[in-house]
């Protein structure tokens, strides 16, 4: 076994002695912030077509189970159905995206 003196990095066994495998080691983070950085931006233009197409996709908002009361002057629309399959959808996505990252 190699005793490598205080300033070496011990990697898996392996004695990392050279400056630039400390500071490959150090920035291993960095990596994981950018795959975030690039979901996240993904997401955002995922929600921001969602937003402007939400119009033109025909069965949301008018699922069976989605609640809509009209009396006189008064609307209550609550989307119960809609909200249930966006939730699946969006649990089986993040699942998808927790398992590419293993």
């Amino acid at each position: 076994m190699t005793v490598g003196l205080l300033n070496d990095l011990t990697v898996g066994g392996f004695v990392k002695n050279s400056w630039w495998d400390k500071i490959d080691i150090m920035m291993w983070p960095l990596r994981y912030i950018g795959k975030f950085l690039i979901l996240g931006g993904a997401f955002l233009v995922f929600l921001g077509l969602l937003l402007v197409f939400w119009q033109r996709i025909p069965f949301l908002g008018k699922l069976p189970g989605d609640i809509f009361v009209h009396k006189g002057n008064f609307q209550f629309f609550f989307p119960i159905m809609t909200c249930l399959i966006i939730s699946i959808l969006l649990t089986l996505i993040v699942n998808l995206i927790i398992q590419l990252f293993r």
